[in-house]
């Protein structure tokens, strides 16, 4: 049986580590960006900004999709993606919960 090192650490370090790696690519952080500004886009969309070809788009896209990060609607014949607000701020509290430990501890 394997042993699996995700077990040492808190559910919410691993939920910040995995939130943090999904920010940690430019080519999404565009993408979390422009659907930020836009609202629902399709891939199109996104991909009309000029820099980021289609495959990628889609690629990273289905991996926000996947960790729960964008939200999606099919409107054949497209789908349009949005970001999960929901998520996006669950995420952004435990991130700020997490250095205010940090700032906490300096000023004692």
């Amino acid at each position: 049986m394997a042993f699996s090192k995700a077990n040492l650490y808190h559910e919410r370090e691993q939920r910040i580590s995995e939130f943090m790696r999904l920010g940690g690519h430019p080519a999404r952080l565009i993408i979390l960006y422009h659907l930020y500004l836009e609202g629902p886009c399709t891939v199109e969309e996104i991909t009309a900004v000029g820099y980021l070809r289609q495959s990628t788009v889609s690629r990273h896209l289905a991996t926000l999709r996947d960790q729960g990060m964008v939200l999606y609607e099919e409107v054949n014949p497209y789908i349009y993606y949005t970001l999960d607000g929901e998520m996006m701020k669950k995420m952004e509290e435990e991130i700020m919960r997490f250095f205010e430990r940090f700032r906490s501890r300096d000023q004692n």
